[in-house]
């Protein structure tokens, strides 16, 4: 696990970039993060080991942006000093994906590089240290379950990971990559890929009541089951009520805890 941080100001002079460090070449990008870390301030901190040499661990262009402007201080994560090589590549990677210019192929590979890095990681454990929810964490790794087709299309940006996670678990990924490329919308994707329900009118309960307008009352009981199907032919008045209710695709389960709560109402 990550070793807990505590935010501090430290000198600039202080950091000294080493191993844990990669270099940053003094570009625009660099000058224009200063120009906004200026009117805006610094909006996250900068990661440090809490030691005198090789200490920067992440944050390197914030740091560079301040020492082009010649800063004298600079915000910092102050992580213990027997922190572990391990766990500076897990802050490393969770800083990364913390990141808001993160495209969905760059966090699944940021997810990739820290759950290779630390197997024994949990998706929770990773939610808790990106602060969001366990189902995100799920979807950020779900293109590793995605056929090697849709897994190319997805790192190419075609879409993202709401897609991803809806043709991962596809019975035909094929079938859904194609219909997503066809435009469809995503509820029809998810429609498509739902088990195919029993006809309403076939499903089978203990017994069906029907309530009738007036508020009389007919009850259907068979030790073999009850369908709407089998009490629809019975009267007019009970085949309107029952035909109404298969064309909204009620079964006779869904039918009688409806007549329950009409009943209820008819008594008040």
């Amino acid at each position: 696990m990550l070793p807990k941080s505590r935010p501090d100001t430290k000198p600039l002079s202080w950091i000294k970039p080493g191993s844990n460090s990669r270099p940053v070449t003094i570009d625009d990008g660099i000058k224009n993060l200063w120009a906004s870390i200026e009117k805006n301030g610094l909006l996250q901190r900068v990661g440090v080991i809490d030691r005198a040499e090789d200490n920067l661990i992440y944050g390197f262009r914030r740091y560079w942006a301040h020492v082009h402007g010649k800063a004298e201080t600079i915000d910092v994560d102050v992580y213990p000093a027997d922190i572990t090589p391990l766990q500076v590549g897990l802050a490393q990677g969770v800083e990364n994906l913390a990141r808001k210019d993160n495209t969905p192929p760059e966090i699944y590979a940021h997810c990739k590089k820290l759950l290779t890095l630390c197997p024994e990681l949990k998706l929770g454990d990773l939610a808790l240290h990106l602060g969001v929810s366990p189902g995100m964490v799920t979807q950020y790794v779900c293109p590793d379950k995605l056929m090697p087709e849709a897994l190319e299309s997805f790192l190419r940006g075609d879409f993202g990971f709401g897609a991803a996670y809806d043709i991962s678990r596809a019975k035909d990924q094929l079938a859904a990559l194609s219909a997503l490329r066809n435009g469809a919308s995503r509820e029809d994707r998810r429609r498509a890929n739902r088990e195919p329900k029993a006809k309403a009118a076939t499903v089978v309960t203990k017994s069906v009541t029907v309530i009738l307008d007036g508020g009389l009352t007919a009850t259907f009981r068979d030790d073999r089951g009850v369908t709407l199907q089998s009490v629809s032919d019975l009267s007019p008045e009970i085949k309107k009520l029952v035909d109404d209710a298969i064309k909204r695709d009620h079964d006779a389960k869904t039918f009688a805890a409806l007549m329950k709560k009409k009943a209820k109402a008819l008594k008040k």
